[in-house]
């Protein structure tokens, strides 16, 4: 009869210990009073973030470390207090022996061979972000590492709570902590996580005659999502707006259009393949005087865009004020036509006349 009592006794402490590390395993603790012995079975029906978003961090034990880990931030709800309070669970500062076991059971628990946890996480995936941007997170796949290599330190434990934006995907934030092309594929290879991510062949930007087709395609093939965004340009369509003046700065397209790596904005018809500088004369009426005529075609073959515009001229038809005081004072076209560059704006016929 004592033989059979102990085989069962033998066998219900095997399958407990069996249980037990299937859902986490069992955690010893010495402190702040020896022991403790701590079942993740016992407390399976709690979700992992309930203790893992800020009362425990996810490695063993390491809540022993902190100098407040006392019976007395228990009783304030620290730690295991937060819910041994007498409301969702028994009070922490009764009913003593049913977490402490003294002696013998550190001495029992030491014994026993270790085991590593199985704990894993959810067997189904876990879908973040919406739309066409939406990924799959599948658990199972990460296998190969431990949950604290990204909880929380990487994620917060509950769901929804981790905010990721494209900017991070240059970070080391979130999945691009190993998602770089060292430890795993780089987050420039779109398609690996976004599946049902299509990227537009050709993106129209601005609008009528100083419009521009972008095309993803061509770029693609010479520049990675990374450098371009979140840093030169947002990824949200008609997020990004570029002006005039920007065309001469290191934003947008010109940190590469700069003649350097690429060709250069003043190639504007390479862009802009509607826009085509006037071939006629420009004519501005001039009280008391014949107009004044201008001609693109011929400055055009002396001078790049940017030489006028936006620096003596704005780019926009009569959006320039010009008066006569101005130029003699070396301002638009007196900026050149002051006697060295060009003929000076005194002899007056040069622009001023009726056009037969």
């Amino acid at each position: 009869m004592k033989k059979i009592t102990s085989f069962i006794s033998l066998f219900l402490v095997c399958l407990f210990y069996i249980n037990a590390n299937a859902s986490g395993g069992d955690i010893l603790y010495t402190k702040p009073v020896k022991s403790v012995l701590f079942s993740h079975q016992t407390h399976s029906k709690i979700s992992c973030d309930k203790c893992h978003s800020g009362l425990f961090e996810m490695k063993a034990l390491s809540a022993q470390n902190n100098p407040d880990f006392n019976m007395d931030a228990l009783y304030k709800g620290k730690y295991c207090g937060a819910c041994h309070n007498g409301k969702v669970a028994f009070a922490s500062n009764t009913q003593c022996a049913r977490c402490h076991g003294g002696v013998k059971e550190y001495t029992a628990m030491k014994s026993r061979p270790q085991k590593v946890s199985t704990a894993k996480g959810p067997s189904e995936a876990i879908m973040i972000g919406r739309g066409n941007t939406e990924v799959a997170f599948n658990h199972s796949t990460h296998s190969l590492m431990v949950c604290g290599d990204c909880h929380t330190k990487l994620f917060l434990m509950k769901k929804g709570s981790t905010k990721i934006s494209l900017a991070d995907h240059s970070s080391d934030k979130a999945c691009y902590a190993c998602h770089n092309g060292k430890k795993a594929f780089s987050s420039q290879d779109c398609n690996k996580c976004h599946s049902k991510l299509t990227i537009p062949t050709q993106v129209v930007m601005g609008k009528g005659d100083s419009s521009v087709k972008f095309n993803h395609e061509g770029h693609s093939k010479k520049a990675s999502c990374g450098e371009c965004h979140d840093k030169l340009f947002l990824a949200k369509k008609g997020a990004n707006k570029i002006t005039f003046s920007d065309h001469h700065t290191n934003k947008a397209c010109y940190s590469c259009h700069n003649g350097k790596k690429s060709f250069a904005v003043e190639n504007c018809t390479a862009c802009h393949i509607k826009v085509i500088a006037p071939r006629g004369d420009l004519q501005y009426k001039v009280k008391g005087l014949p107009n004044a005529h201008f001609s693109h075609g011929f400055h055009s073959k002396i001078f790049a865009c940017k030489d006028c515009h936006d620096k003596h001229f704005v780019m926009k038809k009569d959006g320039s004020k010009m008066n006569m005081k101005a130029m003699y004072e070396g301002k638009y076209c007196g900026s050149c036509h002051n006697g060295n560059l060009g003929f000076s704006v005194n002899e007056c016929a040069k622009c001023h006349y009726d056009k037969k």
